[in-house]
């Protein structure tokens, strides 16, 4: 009980080396892998991601980009964890080799998902993201993402948060995803086609939207 007072990180890098019986009782209580956050850089061996994932079916925020593992953890592993997570509200796999979303129909809990830099997804696969309807924030951000697909995605949620640097959008393309079903946007990263003269997207989407703060990449 007074362990669940403590985050993991420091559960793992300073409890845990107390004494067996400490070790112990956090690595065989799930309860206490809830939140997998790291707000350091953590080295994550082979013989560690089986140690992590078997406690999976606790996740309610599971934040480990790929650049943490030392090797690529197998699709299929990560996959079949991931269906385990009902109660998972916030999933960052952002540059990992995943190439498959299909877990997302069984985590209809998710709020925010992270994809950033996941470039081995499939634009098929990005449809997935419709099975989470409790989305509010969504980061697509350098993926392989069609615009089109992009557009069919992001204007059928009620997002607040949008991410998608690197996707070539023109003016009818934001329009149609600020005036679909994302009323509550309020964050909106993302790159314009080369076609898109800035001064008139600033007049008829930055100013018709002031409710929304936009960021473009590059200006």
């Amino acid at each position: 009980s007074i362990l669940k007072f403590l985050d993991l990180q420091y559960l793992l890098q300073v409890v845990n080396r107390t004494c067996k019986r400490l070790n112990s009782i956090i690595e065989d209580n799930s309860v206490l892998w809830r939140f997998f956050d790291f707000d350091s850089e953590l080295s994550v061996k082979p013989c560690d991601i089986e140690r992590i994932l078997q406690h999976s079916s606790c996740f309610r925020r599971f934040l480990l980009p790929h650049r943490h593992f030392e090797v690529p953890v197998p699709d299929h592993f990560i996959e079949s964890s991931l269906e385990k997570c009902k109660y998972l509200y916030w999933l960052d796999l952002s540059d990992s080799l995943i190439s498959s979303l299909r877990f997302l129909q069984k985590t209809p809990a998710l709020e925010v998902l992270d994809l950033t830099g996941c470039k081995f997804l499939k634009d098929s696969e990005f449809t997935e993201i419709h099975n989470c309807a409790n989305l509010d924030h969504i980061y697509l951000s350098f993926t392989n993402i069609t615009p089109e697909t992009f557009v069919e995605i992001a204007s059928k949620q009620n997002l607040i948060t949008l991410d998608g640097y690197g996707i070539k959008l023109n003016v009818s393309q934001c329009e149609k995803i600020l005036k679909g079903n994302c009323r509550n946007l309020q964050y909106f990263s993302l790159s314009l086609a080369s076609s898109v003269d800035f001064l008139s997207f600033e007049r008829e989407i930055v100013s018709a939207f002031g409710d929304c703060q936009f960021n473009i990449f590059p200006k």
